[in-house]
This record gives structure tokens, C-alpha cells and sequence, in this order.
């Protein structure tokens, strides 16, 4: 009977350190992603906040999209149609496997120039 009892402890220890390490530690536990994604403003005060954040498959680069994800998107989209002077800087973090890419001249520049389309002209989108 004291074998059993050891036994049962054990596995009670057991499924308490694998939650605690899968959910507490790994975060694996969750009701999907996090709703962290936040627009701010230059002061840093919040337009948009408490959206979803994007996820990625591991080898590749366009994001699994939620309906939140696209809500977001329409949101960042209608702020800069309101704010035509605005520029969208974005930040995130990257694997250390992209540590050292190289991404094409200009890839980062996306600022409004003469040889882009103005976004009044109908049929043209801008964001």
C-alpha cells in the first residue's frame, strides 16, 4: 500500500511540474496569442491598442492572420488615409537565424515619394 501511495505522489508531482513548465514557463498554455499589439502616436500616447499579435510559421514570412489581425490592419490603414503626414515605423523581434539577413536596398524606406502614387488619385491605396 505504501508503494501506491509513493506512486500516486509521484504522479501527482509529475502533472504539477509538467503544467507549471509547459504553461507557467513556456507559455504554451494560453487562449492563442497575446493582445499586445499597440499603434502609437510621437508621444507615445496609444491609438490603436490591445490587438493581437502576429504569428508567423517558422519558415515562412507572410503572418497567419486572424480577424483581429485584419481588424488591426484596417485601423492602422484608416489612420494613415487621416494622417497623410504621418510615417508608420515598425518594430519587432526577429530569430537569430535572421540575425544576419540582408534585405534588398530600399526594402526599409517606405516613406510617400513623387514616384509613388498619390493617394487622392482615384483607384490608387496608400498604406
Amino acid at each position: 500500500m505504501r508503494a501506491f501511495l509513493v506512486f500516486i505522489v509521484f504522479i501527482i508531482f509529475a502533472l504539477v511540474s509538467r503544467w507549471y513548465f509547459v504553461c507557467q514557463v513556456r507559455g504554451l498554455c494560453g487562449n492563442g496569442r497575446p493582445f499586445t499589439l499597440t499603434l502609437l502616436d510621437d508621444d507615445g500616447t496609444a491609438i490603436l491598442k490591445d490587438y493581437e499579435q502576429f504569428a508567423f510559421d517558422t519558415v515562412k514570412v507572410t503572418p497567419n492572420l486572424t480577424e483581429n489581425n485584419k481588424e488591426f490592419l484596417l485601423r492602422v490603414a484608416e489612420q494613415l488615409q487621416k494622417n497623410k503626414e504621418k510615417d508608420l515605423t515598425i518594430t519587432g523581434f526577429y530569430r537569430p537565424s535572421e540575425a544576419n539577413l540582408r534585405m534588398p536596398s530600399g526594402f526599409l524606406k517606405h516613406r510617400r515619394s513623387k514616384s509613388r502614387p498619390n493617394p487622392s488619385h482615384a483607384g490608387s491605396k496608400w498604406c
